[in-house]
């Protein structure tokens, strides 16, 4: 499974790098040759040709846009979210040596990447590169001139130097062994990145493309090291609606169900089955889990968007206020470009089941808290933020009818194909498809068939299509202005998950 969402990743980059390889090969010289001849023919009006001798050859002896050369380059960001240098060097290693940096590139590195290691290797494809991280330090000032300065010496600059071992088919230009990289992130909260090599020929193309690659890796990691989003979601389980007629374990009982059973359902629910949205049905994987209902695996790739997800930890405990929670810790692997539209550098999300009483009995109430931390891309920041919220909602809500009415189904009408033709055909010639009540679809269909004064509404097939493809109709989105949605949620910036 892992090895063919690798291949897919892999084939999407290929095309820039053959556009890139092509453009190596290009002898664009025509616009800065045509920049000298047109010196040459100005000076020889002006001087005559004993001018124009000289002026030939002292342009031919000027370094050229073809020539080669030193490649130097520096890129310098602030980190305004007040990480610790630590913190960014671990940003660095995630987000640009094991992930990318945001660049369209796949990387495979060891199984085991710590800071501390003496070597690191990683090989970038489709180019074939090889890279290895040479060596990483702290080093701590000499000298601080002020006491406000104590705190940040607690956390000294790192240093991390790499170099291309091996530059690979598409970079013959690169002279052997020249390639090296540093990365110092200092206490002021800035990194910065340097990198130097020696080519052969087009110098300035490389300079450029040196930029332009290494500024979007330092970009990438300053945003994943930037400010956090914070979803908060709350909603009530009913006592009444707590029960269950479908797990195994728990099939003969007809009673609201414990904290620990709430979680089995709810990982069986969303995690195994996908929680109702309407996508393809995930795809599990890795260990069975003990705490699930027999389906769930530690980890599941969801299609359309690619998106690989696994679960950190599961969990009983009892909080500061003294209450029982159950809960589920879960984050997206490389989120990224790939996993369009979801555009986020990190997303981690926690889900609490709270007996509010502080007794995990099955005749109290219950809350369930559930909790996302992202950092989206900048510029989709907004849409992120709502296609999240929607799919959280949605998933909660769905749970809410499902722990109600286990297995219920919904009916949509259809009118039969031997009628449509009819001019005044009769609409209750229809077809009846069951749609499961606790998915998106099941209140998509729940708006449909709403009635109102005791009559169906939209019977016309052409009004239903309309209120299907509606947006504000779909699923299963209460009435916030009348207060009775089941769900409540809020959004807050600069706020972290606080795992146990």
């Amino acid at each position: 499974m892992i090895k063919a969402h690798q291949t897919i990743r892999l084939l999407i980059t290929i095309h820039f790098y053959v556009l890139v390889s092509i453009g190596c090969e290009v002898k664009a010289l025509s616009f800065p040759q045509l920049i000298q001849s047109n010196r040459l023919r100005r000076d020889v009006k002006e001087k005559g040709s004993n001018t124009m001798k000289l002026e030939a050859t002292s342009q031919s002896d000027s370094p050229s846009w073809q020539d080669g050369g030193k490649v130097a380059v520096q890129i310098v960001k602030d980190i305004s979210s007040g990480a610790s240098p630590l913190e960014v060097s671990e940003a660095w290693m995630e987000h640009h040596w094991r992930r990318g940096g945001g660049l369209p590139i796949f990387v495979t590195t060891p199984p085991s990447l710590e800071l501390s290691s003496t070597e690191m290797k990683r090989t970038i494809y489709p180019i074939a590169m090889k890279e290895e991280i040479l060596s990483s330090e702290s080093l701590v000032p000499e000298e601080k001139s002020s006491e406000d300065d104590a705190a940040a010496a607690s956390a000294p600059p790192i240093i991390i130097r790499y170099l291309v071992s091996e530059a690979g088919p598409f970079f013959a230009d690169l002279v052997p062994g020249s390639h090296q990289g540093t990365v110092t992130i200092s206490q002021e909260n800035k990194m910065i990145w340097e990198v130097e090599f020696e080519t052969t020929r087009l110098r300035a193309l490389y300079q450029s493309v040196t930029e332009f690659t290494v500024g979007i890796a330092a970009r990438t990691v300053q945003e994943a090291c930037g400010p956090t989003r914070l979803l908060t979601l709350k909603a009530a389980i009913p006592s009444h609606a707590a029960t269950s007629k479908e797990s195994p374990e728990i099939q003969s009982k007809d009673a609201p169900l414990s904290l620990v059973e709430l979680r089995r359902e709810l990982l069986d629910f969303f995690w195994a089955r996908g929680g109702g949205l309407p996508l393809l049905p995930p795809i599990p994987y890795g260990d069975i889990l003990k705490d699930g209902g027999g389906m769930a695996r530690s980890k599941l790739l969801r299609i359309p968007p690619a998106i690989t997800e696994s679960i950190v930890s599961t969990d009983s405990y009892t909080n500061d206020n003294g209450k029982q929670v159950a809960e589920i810790v879960y984050r997206l692997e490389e989120p990224g470009w790939l996993t369009f539209p979801f555009l986020l550098h990190t997303h981690l999300g926690r889900i609490q089941l709270i007996s509010p009483s502080g007794e995990d009995s099955e005749s109290s109430s219950k809350q369930l808290h559930w909790q996302v931390e992202i950092r989206p891309y900048p510029f989709a920041s907004a849409v992120i933020e709502k296609l999240v919220d929607m799919t959280i909602c949605t998933i909660v809500r769905n749970f809410l009818v499902h722990l109600e009415e286990p297995g219920v189904t919904v009916p949509l009408m259809i009118p039969a194909l031997e009628t449509l033709s009819s001019p005044g055909h009769d609409s209750n010639h229809t077809m009846s498809i069951s749609i499961p009540r606790a998915s998106w679809w099941g209140g998509v269909i729940e708006k449909l068939n709403s009635t109102q004064g005791g009559q169906r509404q939209d019977t016309n097939l052409l009004d239903r299509i309309v209120r299907v493809v509606a947006p504000w109709t779909w699923g299963r989105m209460g009435n916030e202005d009348e207060g009775d949605d089941v769900v409540s949620y809020s959004w807050t910036s600069d706020e972290k998950i606080e795992l146990q």
